[in-house]
């Protein structure tokens, strides 16, 4: 009885690595993040507010698979941070080996603007976007400084701050110039 499957196996098994290694346009959720270069930014944002808190081995490995080939990633260490740079933005960690990842800085990079908007990330949080305190009174894009909080599929809650130009600066093209993920509410 065994040879004869044995014999179906090595027949099929060609047939099955090539039907297993053909190419797919097919996109899933969890493959598309690392490895396609067209997934937008918010796409990537929402991605690293699953995934907190992360342990720092962990981090190193997931934050640079944001990137895709083309962005030139570049990774540096500045004091207590370390920056992963690509081409339109960077994510910036604290370095603490003995706690887990629980906060990500999002920049732009060289000093522009995130190409994201405000109503792009609103549609997934719990929320609608509020002031920070000592803001101005109505919440505008891009946003001096809004906060709204996401619970992620493990009905962990995460906090996101939004900050625009600040007063000083007279952009001809205002944009979000930081978000800050935290996982860690107690701050």
């Amino acid at each position: 009885m065994m040879r004869p499957l044995i014999y179906i196996a090595i027949f099929f098994s060609p047939l099955i690595v090539a039907c297993g290694s053909s190419p797919s346009t097919h996109k899933t959720a969890d493959s598309s993040i690392g490895t396609t270069q067209d997934t937008r930014l918010s796409e990537k944002i929402m991605a690293i507010a699953e995934a907190l808190p992360l342990i720092h081995d962990s981090a190193a490995t997931f934050l640079p698979s944001l990137f895709s080939p083309a962005d030139s990633l570049h990774v540096s260490i500045d004091g207590n941070y370390t920056h992963f740079a690509g081409k339109t933005f960077a994510l910036v960690i604290e370095n603490n080996p003995q706690d887990s990842v629980r906060d990500v800085m999002i920049w732009p990079t060289p000093g522009g603007f995130l190409p994201v908007s405000l109503q792009e990330l609103g549609t997934k949080m719990d929320s609608a976007w509020k002031q920070q305190p000592n803001g101005p009174i109505a919440v505008k894009e891009p946003p001096p400084a809004v906060t709204a909080y996401y619970t992620d599929h493990h009905h962990r809650k995460k906090k996101f701050v939004v900050l625009g130009p600040s007063g000083l600066e007279t952009a001809e093209e205002p944009g979000i110039t930081e978000i800050n993920i935290s996982a860690d509410l107690q701050q």
